[in-house]
């Protein structure tokens, strides 16, 4: 049972990254979004609402707000926010760091970890 509901849930999943696609290409013609990682999709699904994540990971998007319905449905938009420098994601939160202010938070303190282990220097922007 567990298999047949993982397999159904990514059908779905790939019919909603279908019609992302589509209704992404008249915004790059528009010239209003150039990546998915810009985008702000709003997505009708048969899907639970605790899977927008997954979604927004699947389709490489800034954000995923997600409606459960019975058929699938997307409308695009360029999510609010600056570019990350790091993820390339369009977020709200970039520059919400001082020490790193062209970072998201998740980031930022992503960067500030690796930075505590060594795994990095940090670089005195003049």
């Amino acid at each position: 049972r567990e298999s047949a509901d993982t397999e159904a849930l990514f059908a779905t999943v790939l019919a909603v990254r279908d019609a992302f696609n589509a209704a992404m290409e008249p915004q790059r013609a528009a010239g209003a979004l150039t990546k998915s990682a810009e985008a702000w999709a709003h997505v009708d699904a048969p899907i639970a609402a605790e899977h927008a994540e997954l979604l927004r990971e699947a389709l490489i998007a800034a954000r995923v707000t997600l409606t459960p319905a019975a058929q699938v449905a997307v409308r695009v938009e360029r999510a609010p926010g600056q570019k990350c420098a790091r993820s390339w994601f369009v977020r709200e939160d970039v520059g919400a760091d001082p020490e790193h202010p062209t970072l998201s938070a998740p980031q930022a303190a992503v960067v500030r970890e690796l930075i505590r282990r060594g795994a990095v220097v940090p670089v005195e922007v003049v």
